[in-house]
């Protein structure tokens, strides 16, 4: 018998406690015109970044930066997966069609800003 799948409450007591500081995460330049390399929460630093280059410095920051809306976009994912499978996915059915673009919508955003491009670049 399969294990169904867990509630909101139950899913959001899970993950809640995770020790980390809150989003939104920002990449920032050290100065005005550099690359954005350090990262920044409302008032606390996260990260300062380095690479071979300037321009890894800053994508290092980025992929940093959006952490906190890729975790939300794979939490959103696993939901809907672990739901599917446990109701029978049938794309005919209820809200599937809206839910599935909404969460499209969310990852598509999240792979924008760690990597800096529209569609999150190849995969």
């Amino acid at each position: 018998m399969p294990i169904p799948p867990a509630t909101d409450q139950q899913h959001h007591q899970a993950v809640e406690g995770l020790p980390h500081t809150p989003g939104p995460w920002t990449a920032e330049p050290e100065y005005e015109g550099g690359e954005p390399t350090y990262v920044h929460a409302t008032g606390c630093p996260i990260a300062e970044c380095d690479g071979g280059t300037k321009e890894d410095a800053a994508a290092n920051a980025r992929l940093i930066a959006a952490a906190p809306k890729m975790l939300n976009a794979l939490r959103n994912v696993q939901k809907i997966i672990t739901e599917a499978a446990w109701t029978g996915f049938n794309c005919h059915d209820g809200d599937w069609p809206e839910r599935l673009f909404a969460s499209q919508q969310v990852t598509s955003d999240a792979l924008k800003d760690a990597t800096g491009r529209h569609g999150g670049g190849d995969l």
